[in-house]
Parts: structure tokens; C-alpha cells; sequence
């Protein structure tokens, strides 16, 4: 699998996840140090999460996740 994108709320990984699944995309989520603990308690991480798709799917993966978080969430991770 490879990195698709890193999301900080639980609205931005919902909204992601599920647009992939529609697509019909398997994908991987990975949370760093105590991001995990930090979502279910305040809802969203510092850390972020991480979706990760396989490297056949990644063309067509980031043009779902632009669709419905828009093209701004890509230039985010450059930050």
C-alpha cells in the first residue's frame, strides 16, 4: 500500500473512507503515536490519520477524495 492522504477530523477520514468504499477502493487506515486515543476523545488528532491505497488505485483514489473534499485537501499536506 502506499500514502494517499493524512486527515485530522473524524468528519474529513468519514467522508473519505466512505467515498472509497463506493468507489469500490480498499484501503488501509493508520494512526500515529496516541492519535487514536485523541480521536475518540476529542473527536479529531494532531497526528492525523493516514489512508493508504494500493498503488493500482491511487490515480482513481485521489480523484474520489477531490470530489468530495475538494482539490484544497491535497495542498494541505504540504504544510
Amino acid at each position: 500500500l502506499i500514502f494517499l492522504i493524512n486527515v485530522y477530523s473524524d468528519l474529513e477520514r468519514g467522508i473519505a473512507t466512505v467515498a472509497l468504499e463506493d468507489a469500490g477502493i480498499p484501503y488501509s487506515l493508520k494512526d500515529y503515536e496516541s492519535g487514536n486515543y485523541m480521536r475518540l476523545l476529542t473527536g479529531s488528532s494532531i497526528y492525523g490519520c493516514e489512508i493508504d491505497v494500493a498503488p493500482e488505485d491511487y490515480d482513481r483514489a485521489v480523484e474520489v477524495v477531490m470530489t468530495v473534499l475538494g482539490p484544497g485537501i491535497f495542498e494541505k499536506q504540504n504544510q
